[in-house]
């Protein structure tokens, strides 16, 4: 699908942009949080959280090839086993959307959906705990695939991944656009004004 909002991504840096140039960068989803709501991740010591970020990384990675139908290798072929299970069972054969990144007008705020199949938004998780804030990220994920590819998304969901198994999680919470809606609102305020 093509976005009707242009963004240029920088993957390395986890950066958004509105212009080729790139001079006018946009926040992100997960740099919003972080500022609004402190970092979640503060007490865990260094190298668990990298091990948990490589791993992360590497299955996102390894799932959008799969789907895109490209060559790979990894070194967590369990997870990749049941993201395909998990396709299975959902009977999801191709996705609109894989790993795009988005631009929100509305919001002013980049942020990259893992997956979008008809009216319905898919992030991938390889932690085995849940996060209150994940319900705001699939409603982020949602306005904006929204208004960009002018499509109701009805269902928000996330997977978790591990070796050996997968669950979901469903977020229906409509109160989630609303509390999503005010973080923006209280990060804007603490950046821009004085």
């Amino acid at each position: 699908m093509i976005a009707k909002n242009k963004v240029y991504y920088e993957d390395g840096s986890h950066t958004y942009y509105t212009d080729e140039a790139k001079t006018q960068m946009v926040p992100f989803y997960s740099g919003i949080i972080k500022e609004v709501l402190g970092d979640k991740f503060a007490k865990i010591p260094f190298d668990v959280l990298e091990k948990a970020r490589i791993r992360g990384s590497a299955v996102h990675k390894a799932t959008q090839l799969l789907d895109e139908d490209k060559r790979f290798t990894t070194v967590y072929p369990g997870h990749v086993e049941q993201w395909e299970r998990f396709k299975l069972d959902a009977k999801i054969d191709k996705f609109d959307v894989i790993e795009q990144p988005l631009f929100s007008k509305v919001m002013w705020c980049g942020v990259t959906p893992d997956r979008v199949v008809g009216d319905t938004i898919i992030e991938i998780k390889t932690s085995s705990q849940s996060y209150k804030d994940y319900r705001l990220q699939t409603a982020c994920q949602a306005i904006a695939a929204e208004e960009n590819f002018g499509i109701k998304i009805n269902k928000r969901m996330l997977v978790f991944l591990s070796d050996s198994t997968y669950k979901t999680e469903i977020h229906d919470n409509p109160k989630d656009f609303d509390y999503w809606r005010g973080i923006v609102k209280t990060f804007q305020w603490k950046m821009f004004e004085k």
